[in-house]
């Protein structure tokens, strides 16, 4: 292949790659102005839950997704999948910033202090590859709607 057209496919790949888009969305705290917490023997890493079923009862979108329809047998093997491998790079990043991170599957009692993760797939869509060719400028990007909830575990439970 001539390096010319090698470089134009590279240049065309970088470009798609910077269409993709990630939006932040944060929630009022239960923490006080100021707080701060103490550093966590553990950031304990829950698997990403794939259905409505798996999101536990006191998280802030449980009766949000309550009545979502149950997903097929071959949606939740392929979202309990990705919510392990979610997990698990989850894991690893934070401990490559110099952090305890660890599986809550190795870790089943937390300890006063420790920092919970949990996360819900909300919803998956998966595009259209026809508008993404036809249209581009992001038109039938794919779409991974998630939420993840940090907690302290207190002698309460989680706050």
């Amino acid at each position: 292949m001539r390096p010319q057209r090698l470089a134009a496919i590279f240049v065309s790949l970088v470009v798609l790659a910077g269409c993709a888009s990630t939006k932040v969305t944060q929630r009022q705290s239960e923490m006080q102005p100021g707080e701060r917490l103490a550093r966590p023997q553990h950031i304990v890493v829950n698997d990403f839950t794939a259905t409505p079923d798996e999101v536990p009862a006191d998280s802030a979108i449980a009766e949000q997704v309550a009545s979502q329809p149950p997903p097929s047998e071959k949606e939740l093997e392929l979202g309990r999948k990705l919510g392990a491998e979610v997990a698990k790079d989850l894991v690893e990043d934070i401990q490559d910033m110099g952090l305890p991170a660890v599986r809550a599957a190795e870790l089943p009692q937390g300890e006063v202090g420790d920092i919970v993760i949990r996360g819900t797939f909300l919803s998956v869509d998966e595009g259209s590859a026809l508008k993404r060719i036809v249209v581009g400028f992001g038109s039938g990007g794919a779409e991974l709607r998630t939420l993840v909830e940090g907690y302290v575990m207190t002698d309460r439970g989680l706050r």
